[in-house]
């Protein structure tokens, strides 16, 4: 039996550069994307806090427990947040008929935040919808697929910055507004030659 090293090596070569890239997204990418996303919306819920003691509002007011419940189990659910766990989340709020646990969260929370004075519910709405941006962000670019498009446009920006300082940084400007300048006399020279 014949055994060609060098498909084996090359074989080898490749399985360790899946397994690295394997356990750069899985371990590294997503344990990353986690806690920045935990650090937002620990800032979120820091704000609020501060909002709310900033104005001496009572913190047993139910838009204010609602609303911190609400940031801690997003606080909580990271590990499991998913864009594949939200589809499935979906399907199956989709298929329940009647009224389901978020629509009675949603109709609890609606009715706390409409007791506050217009401008204390515009905080609370704020930080709501700052959360959902967290949180819809921390979909988007945990996936995979969104994963290698950021990174193969980060690297056409990088490139395209490289290329752009090459032909037009400091002092290539000069060296450009030269050439303009002499073009624009060649230009004219021709213009008046004929």
């Amino acid at each position: 039996m014949n055994v060609d090293m060098e498909a084996l090596f090359w074989t080898v070569m490749n399985l360790a550069a899946v397994a690295t890239l394997w356990w750069l997204y899985f371990v590294g990418y997503r344990a990353y994307r986690r806690d920045k996303t935990r650090q937002a919306l620990y800032r979120l819920r820091d704000e609020l806090f501060d909002y709310w003691d900033a104005h001496g509002l009572d913190f047993d007011h139910r838009a204010y427990r609602t609303v911190r419940a609400l940031l801690n189990g997003m606080i909580r659910s990271t590990n499991q947040l998913s864009i594949t766990f939200v589809l499935l989340m979906i399907h199956g709020e989709r298929r329940s008929s009647g009224n389901t646990a978020a629509d009675e969260f949603a109709q609890a929370l609606a009715r706390s935040v409409e007791c506050l004075p217009k401008t204390h519910r515009r905080q609370v709405l704020h930080t709501l919808k700052e959360a959902h941006r967290v949180v819809g962000e921390h979909l988007v670019r945990s996936a995979l697929p969104t994963l290698i498009v950021d990174v193969a446009t980060r690297i056409v920006r990088v490139g395209r910055s490289f290329f752009e300082n090459l032909l037009y940084g400091a002092g290539r400007r000069r060296q450009w507004r030269e050439m303009d300048a002499f073009m624009v006399r060649f230009g004219e020279r021709d213009r008046v030659a004929t």
